[in-house]
């Protein structure tokens, strides 16, 4: 598990200007029970460039989801 000044201290330490990261969703947890889920996890990657603001929504149902970069 990372925070947010992990995310960014790996990209200010390594002096890249882009580096890659990964999101992992436990949907089945998110359901708990209440649904059967078809996608028990959803894993987004994306680039983080330096400087740059991040928001990842996973807009999420029992049988499909659907990610964007937010604003």
């Amino acid at each position: 598990m990372y925070t947010l000044e992990d995310v960014l201290g790996g990209v200010d330490a390594a002096g890249a200007e882009t580096s890659r990261w990964t999101l992992r969703f436990d949907t089945e947890g998110y359901f708990a029970g209440e649904e059967e889920t078809f996608f028990p996890e959803v894993t987004v990657v994306f680039t983080v460039k330096k400087g740059e603001h991040y928001h990842v929504p996973v807009l999420l149902s029992p049988y499909s989801y659907t990610t964007y970069r937010g604003s």
